[in-house]
Order: C-alpha cells, then structure tokens, then sequence
C-alpha cells in the first residue's frame, strides 16, 4: 500500500512539474504532505541543507512546503519568522498560486500561537486572494478553521456562517463525508448557542449523510452530539435507542461514559449513573472528571453518605479551580492576542492615514505638472503661430525692399531688353502679340521707376536727417562726452517724431516684428539714423559689448537665426 501511494505520489508530481521546475523531490514530499505527512516531514529536513544552494523560489517552495508538512503532521508552531518571509516573497512576486496556501497556512501558525484574530485576518486573505479561481479544496478547509475560530471567540453566528459556506464547498466538490462534517459543525454551533431544536435539525441531516456512507465513527460522533441535546431538552424518548446503537459502534469511551452516567442519574437510576461516574473519574479529561465528581457527590448525598459526598465535593472543587486557572489563561491569551491585534490595526490605520496623505500629494503635484503641461503646450502653440506670422512679415518685407533695390531695377532692365528682342523677333502682322509684350514693357519700365524714385527719396531722406535738430543734439553730446544725461526721454520721443517724419511707418514697421524693451528700441532707432555703435554707448550709457550683444540678439530674435551685429544694422537701415 505505502508503494502505491509513492508511486501515485510521483506520477502527481511528473504532471506538475509542467507547472513550475521545482525539484522533483519537493513536488514528491507536497504529494505526501496529505496522505503521510510524517514522511513529507522527514523527507524535507534531509532536504534542509542543499537548499542553500538552490534560487529563491525554489528555497520559498520548500520552506512553505516545510510549513504545510508540520502541520499536516500536527507539529505546533512556536514562530511566525518563516511563514512571514515567504509571505512577503509570494506578496512581491504576485504569485496567484501559492499565495493563498501561503496565506492559509499563515492563519494556522498564528492560530497555534494563539493570536485568533490575527489568524482569522490571514485566512480572509486567502479567500481574497484566490480571485475568481477558487481552489475548492483549500476554501473548504479555510471556511471550517474559520468557523472553529470564531466558536473559540464565542462568535457563534459567523461560526455559523463559515460551517456553511464549508458546506457549500462540500457539495461543489461532491465530499460526502465533507458534508456530514460541516452539517454537525452547524449543529456544534447551534449547541454552543443553546438553541437545541436548530443543532438537533442539523445533526438529523448529517447523520443521514453518514449513514448513508456507512462511516461508523462520524455516526458515533452525531449520536452522542444528539443524546447530549436530548438530556438538555430532557427528552428521554429516544435515548435508550441511541445508547443500543452506540453499543454496536466503537463509540468514544469518554463521551459515551459522561452521557450514560448523565442520563441513569436524571431518570434516578443511581447505581447504574454510580457504576459510569466512576469509570470517569480515570478519564485523562479534566471536565470529565469534574462531573464525575461532582455526580459522584450528589449521589451520596441521596444516599445520606456525608462523608463520601464531601470527599467528592472536595475533589471536584480542586478540579474546578484547576479549570479556572485554564480559563483565565485562556481568557488572558484572548484578551493579549485581540490587544495585540488592535495594535497591529492602529498601526495599519496610522500607515493608510500616511498612505493617502502621500496619494493627495502626489495626486496634487501630478495635477501641477498637467497644469504646467498644459500652459507649456498652449506658450508652445503660441509662440509657434507667433514665429510663423513673423516669418510671412518678414517674407513680404523683403519682398517690399527687394522692390525698392537696385538688384531689383537692374533684373527688370534685362526683362525689358528680353521683351525689346522678342519685339523685334516679333511678326508685323501679329497685332495682338505685340501689343501684349509692349504691355508688359510698359509695366516694367513703370515699375523701375517707381522703385527709382524710392531709392533717390530713401537718398535724400538720408541726407535731410542730418539737418534735424535732435542730429545736431546728438553731435553736440558725443564731442561733449562727459555729459551724457543731456539726452532726455523727451528728446528720445523727437528722435522718434523726426525718424517717422522722414521714414514714414518705420517705428511701426519695427514694432510689428518685434516688442522691444526701450534699451533694444532706442539701440534701433540710432542705428536708423547712421549712428556709430560706439556712440551708441555713450548715448544708452551702455558699454560697446553690450551694445555689440544687443545687436546680435535682436537679429536672432526676429530671423530665428544667429548673425553678425552689422546684419542687424543692415536690417534696420533697410526698413
């Protein structure tokens, strides 16, 4: 038999190993984990040592492997260090598998240190982590230590609660013997929660189930949970019958000796309840023992045996302050695993006080950067509509100037001698033609002199500008050096006046392109008028370097493109 199961052992593990590359001795000892637990024990501490060698998932496996295996094999757990670390590996990892066996298994270490609450809080995660693909098996079991747990709390409605979603578990997997064991946890439940009538309906239907089965010791089991509700009730109709059926079971001793001394006392049977009484006062169980007792006592006391009664009181009140010393430690563990527990809460609630005080600030700062995005992208779209309109004045500027420029007459004079050619080379007879390349002759020539005439009032303005009165106040300034604060903001506004006078639109042409600072505007202004950049200096009070940086900057600002100073002053005396 131990071969069969070996060997259907590695046959699981060969079909697993399709899943994960684990070694293949930690998938054989997972296998015996729960049919030989022991085994799956000895086999992973002869393990122990080659495991420092092998890579992290391998060595998190076999420690929650190593975990699963002592508590298959009802090893107590005395730390949680182990399960904490592979905890936090298959957190990190995200690992759908294990994670909710890492959980689980973490609620029951918890569970033998005592921390209820703790334990009942890993086993909630266990369900949550399993998603929408729910491992029966494991949810079945989760359920039913849950429920145990909060019986252990004396939460008896959600005790309730998880037995039956153990149930439905149960009927899922199609586990009969699953079924009769939730069923009798329900009525275990209603016993607790002294309701008879409920924890007797449910006794009723798993014992039905294990019957139905033929599993002798569950039918022992739901027997003595039924006579126990019957002696409650003090229905003593069916008893007698149980007992009969109890007696062809191997039925537990203990259980079967209490309800049977319980039951000859209260129908005044006294030497039967005498003779089972007795039998219990030997039982290893100490509340066994304390009712022995004290049946023991009562019965003498019918009897008028004072002195039996007494010894007999006498030992059933060691054992009751014997129990009350369990209690209160018990009680003492509940109340530090729920203080400890409320702890651990308070310090969850002050981290996700923490956690969303640093969501809102990033939140705010993520908010601030779509803010700066967004008047980054509309400055963007702006200057880049700006630069585009700037780039069509300048385009038809130069259009403007190349039509007032001597390269511009003398491209026209060769036009007009191509056309005085094709003139010539012209038919007599073809009146039309003619007529059309005189047209064009005639336009060109036209255009050549009014763009002649520009050129000569462009000489001439340049000339008259030297007569003006804000020129000769200028000269007189620059042979007079040490006094530059003569050239008030008036006199910069009749430099202006006397700019747009003789250059008509000039201010306004310049303004178009560009918005000046007064420091880069008066710059422009001087050199319109001929103005030496050193001079210019003087007259801005400005060094010649930064004179000279001006310059520059304002052609690279209006061209988008670097050029010499003297391609600015070009520019400006072009305007």
């Amino acid at each position: 038999m131990r071969n069969a199961i070996l060997f259907f052992c590695l046959l699981l593990s060969v079909c697993a190993c399709n899943r994960r590359s684990y070694p293949h001795e930690l998938l054989v000892a997972d296998s015996l984990c729960y049919e030989m637990p022991d085994s799956a024990v000895d086999m992973l501490q002869r393990m122990e040592t080659e495991m420092t060698d092998k890579d992290e998932a391998t060595r998190m496996y076999y420690y929650l492997l190593t975990i699963k295996a002592k508590d298959k094999a009802y090893i107590f757990h005395t730390s949680d260090s182990l399960i904490l670390s592979v905890l936090q590996y298959y957190q990190k990892k995200k690992d759908t598998r294990h994670l909710p066996e890492a959980y689980y298994y973490a609620g029951r270490v918890y569970r033998d240190l005592g921390d209820a609450p703790q334990a009942l809080d890993y086993f909630q995660k266990a369900i949550d982590a399993m998603g929408e693909k729910k491992d029966y098996v494991l949810l079945n079991t989760i359920y039913s230590q849950m429920g145990y747990l909060f019986l252990f709390q004396d939460v008896y409605e959600e005790a309730m609660n998880s037995f039956r979603q153990s149930y439905q578990c149960d009927l899922i997997l199609n586990d009969s013997l699953g079924m009769a064991h939730s069923l009798k946890d329900v009525g275990n439940a209603f016993t607790a929660f002294h309701n008879g009538d409920s924890a007797l309906h449910y006794y009723d239907k798993s014992y039905e189930i294990a019957k139905s089965i033929n599993n002798g010791n569950m039918i022992d089991g739901i027997l003595c949970d039924k006579i126990s509700i019957y002696l409650q009730l003090e229905n003593y109709e069916f008893i007698p019958d149980m007992f009969n059926r109890l007696d062809s079971l191997s039925s537990d001793r203990s259980s079967s000796y209490r309800l049977r001394a319980d039951y000859y006392n209260q129908m005044n049977q006294l030497d039967s309840a005498k003779l089972y009484y007795g039998l219990l006062i030997n039982d290893e169980n100490i509340y066994a023992r304390k009712d022995a007792y004290w049946g023991l006592a009562k019965i003498a006391q019918r009897s008028n045996d004072s002195n039996t009664a007494l010894r007999y009181i006498s030992e059933y009140e060691k054992l009751t302050y014997d129990i009350i010393d369990l209690q209160n430690t018990e009680q003492i563990r509940k109340i530090r695993s729920l203080y400890n527990y409320q702890l651990r809460e308070k310090e969850i609630n002050k981290l996700n006080i923490e956690n969303h005080r640093k969501e809102k600030i990033l939140i705010q700062i993520l908010g601030i950067c779509c803010l700066i995005c967004f008047l980054f992208g509309i400055y963007y779209l702006h200057n880049r509509k700006k630069k585009a309109l700037l780039r069509l004045q300048l385009e038809q500027l130069e259009k403007e100037q190349h039509a007032k420029s001597i390269q511009f007459i003398s491209e026209n004079n060769k036009k007009i001698a191509l056309l005085e050619q094709q003139l010539q080379e012209a038919d007599e007879t073809n009146i039309l033609l003619r007529k059309r390349l005189e047209g064009q002759r005639d336009i060109i020539i036209s255009t050549n002199q009014l763009a002649e005439l520009e050129i000569k009032r462009r000489e001439e303005a340049d000339s008259l500008i030297v007569y003006t009165p804000i020129y000769q106040l200028i000269e007189r300034i620059l042979n007079q050096q040490g006094n530059q604060k003569l050239f008030t903001d008036d006199n910069w506004k009749e430099l202006e006046e006397a700019i747009n006078e003789i250059y008509p639109g000039f201010t306004q042409s310049l303004c178009r392109l560009y918005h000046m600072n007064e420091h880069e505007y008066r710059v422009s202004l001087l050199i319109k008028i001929n103005i030496q950049p050193s001079h210019i200096a003087i007259l801005t009070n400005h060094s010649n370097e930064s004179i000279t940086a001006t310059r520059r900057r304002l052609y690279f600002k209006v061209h988008g493109k670097k050029g010499r100073p003297h391609d600015w002053d070009k520019f400006i005396r072009s305007l």
